[in-house]
């Protein structure tokens, strides 16, 4: 039977019938890729967005140590020394603490990461060891002097490679939002042209 015999009863369930069907395949693809979008900022999130966050306070810690480091020198009261040591000991382990979660919201990154590590735990414990020493003595002139020309640039130079580290996570995390969002805007179209 042809579709220029029906009723218009039929016609009209016919088309409404069509417009259902329509609707229930704009709905199901939509709902489908709005999860997959939500998974994509979630990982977004999750990942980069984590990472980024965790190194740049691990970053603060860095300063934190130079901070405690030029204290360790300065400084000629033993409660005074004590507390900088205290300080110093913080920010080593806040620092450690931030970059193990840092790599665990950014496994791509471990290798970067803790090279990163190494390079701080060898500034600390082995570039400024004889900065300590010297100032643990009494030797003031000489801590300084081994503060600023080896000590200081190991741990500027520190500074300079986890900026650069951050950058790079937050440049991925800005590339995958971005690609997100494209997805987004191009289920929006589908979705609003199928309809």
């Amino acid at each position: 039977m042809a579709f220029k015999h029906l009723p218009m009863l039929g016609k009209i369930l016919c088309l409404l019938g069509l417009l259902t069907a329509v609707v229930v395949v704009a709905v199901g693809y939509t709902t489908t890729r709005m999860k997959a979008i939500s998974g994509d900022f979630g990982r977004v999130i999750e990942g980069p967005g984590v990472a980024a966050v965790d190194m740049e306070r691990a970053s603060k810690n860095i300063q934190r140590a130079q901070t405690a480091l030029y204290k360790l020198v300065s400084f000629s009261d033993p409660e005074d020394i004590a507390a900088a040591e205290g300080e110093l000991k913080q920010a080593q382990s806040s620092f450690s603490k931030e970059t193990n979660d840092a790599l665990k919201a950014l496994p791509k990154a471990t290798q970067r990461i803790e090279g990163i590590q190494a390079s701080y735990n060898a500034a600390v414990d082995q570039t400024c060891a004889q900065m300590r020493a010297l100032a643990e003595r009494g030797d003031d002139a000489d801590a300084l002097r081994q503060m600023r020309t080896a000590c200081d640039p190991a741990i500027t130079q520190l500074e300079k490679t986890m900026a650069q580290v951050v950058d790079d996570t937050i440049a991925d995390n800005v590339a995958a939002s971005t690609a997100a969002g494209a997805d987004t805007r191009r289920t929006i179209g589908v979705t609003w042209g199928g309809l």
